[in-house]
């Protein structure tokens, strides 16, 4: 049996960066305040994370230059051309990961995603810091 690694990463306004870890769990209810725990050094390290649309778990898969690729990364392939660029997702009605085009209720197209198709992708940003890539602009 094939098990994939479970990572997350958000962004940690606090220290202005991505953060990434091994769990990430509420911390402080009433302001919902996020925490991704991570290993530095033989220490555990906990990140909070103030917007938790920031949180995307790892997919398990790598793009063609071996990045890792997270939900709410954007795509892009030679082999393809779309109009838009497709962002990685999670979709419990699928109870899998997949990429999506389209952007906020108006999804287009749900596409599965596995690592012989992403092996021709190469991730170009995130909906958190460059959402224009998706929205057409």
């Amino acid at each position: 049996m094939i098990m994939r690694e479970i990572k997350f990463r958000g962004y940690d306004n606090e220290h202005s960066k991505w953060v990434y870890g091994y769990y990430t769990k509420l911390v402080e209810y009433i302001r919902k305040i996020h925490a991704i725990i991570a290993e530095e050094k033989g220490e555990l390290v906990r990140y909070y994370i103030h917007d938790r649309t920031t949180i995307g778990q790892f997919t398990g898969l790598h793009d063609k230059n071996g990045k890792e690729i997270y939900e709410g990364d954007i795509l892009d392939s030679v082999l393809y051309d779309c109009w838009e660029y497709p962002h990685v997702m999670y979709s419990n009605e699928k109870c899998a990961f997949g990429a999506m085009t389209g952007w906020d209720l108006e999804p287009l197209d749900f596409y599965y995603i596995s690592q012989n198709i992403v092996d021709d992708f190469e991730v170009i940003g995130n909906i958190h810091e460059t959402p224009e890539l998706i929205k057409g602009e």
